[in-house]
């Protein structure tokens, strides 16, 4: 089997496992975790042909803690397209790109956590943007927010799905995401961090899910994002799951 490089290319590598989208191989003598369309993969099953992937993971540059300064707003903009990066205790690296995120802004937004102030809980929001702010919801749900902005302003964007694994639980699930890694810096963490592929994507905003608790103007606010694909600028695919 061969994966393409950053020029086009395709350079040999070997798949040992394959699990609905995700291919789990070795190239370069580097073991890897790609995401691969379904039916790319029943075509090289049946063909024996090569996956072209769209990106060399080698290219990718890894965000630093600058890039998360922002508001939660721009964040989750920002945020669409990126690769969420989850490294296991076996040494396997798990990647998905991010197809839909939710911003929640301060005190102010009665959407957010921090709306009535810090607590135990939230607390990671209050520490300045770059680390991971990441609860149990519904006692069985570990969600994962990005943590942004100034210290003592708690604003966090939400990752509501990666490709192939939409909703936030799901998410979290497939990459093995949990409490222990609250806090975790995204610039310095060999555990949990994002990358950027170089490509821009485009995304439709709409209204947050899931939150009737908050005011009819919070409610109506166009803080969620999602991927389009396509000139029809369709929003990616199964969105919108609660988890």
């Amino acid at each position: 089997m061969a994966f393409s490089n950053s020029r086009g290319g395709f350079a040999p590598g070997r798949v040992v496992q394959w699990s609905g989208c995700w291919v789990v191989g070795y190239t370069g003598g580097t073991r890897f975790v790609a995401s691969v369309s379904l039916n790319r993969l029943n075509w090289l099953n049946t063909r024996n042909k090569p996956v072209k992937l769209a990106k060399d993971f080698g290219t990718m540059r890894r965000l630093r803690e600058t890039d998360f300064s922002c508001d939660a707003v721009t964040g989750a903009k920002l945020l669409i397209g990126k690769w969420l990066c989850r490294r296991l205790d076996d040494g396997t690296v798990l990647r998905g790109k991010i197809v839909e995120t939710e911003a929640y802004c301060g005190e102010s937004d009665s959407a957010c956590h921090a709306h009535r102030g810090k607590t135990q809980r939230n607390a990671p929001m209050y520490e300045g943007g770059g680390i991971a702010y990441i609860y149990l919801c519904y006692g069985m749900h570990n969600l994962l927010n990005v943590v942004t902005g100034a210290v003592g302003n708690p604003q966090a964007v939400l990752i509501r799905g990666v490709e192939d694994h939409v909703g936030p639980g799901k998410l979290t699930k497939f990459l093995q995401i949990d409490r222990s890694l609250n806090r975790e810096p995204f610039a310095h963490s060999e555990r949990l961090w994002l990358e950027d592929d170089g490509n821009r994507y485009r995304y439709l905003a709409t209204s947050r899910i899931g939150i009737s608790y908050a005011t009819l103007r919070d409610q109506a606010r166009k803080w969620r994002f999602v991927l389009v694909e396509g000139k029809e600028r369709k929003p990616y695919k199964a969105i919108g799951r609660n988890f």
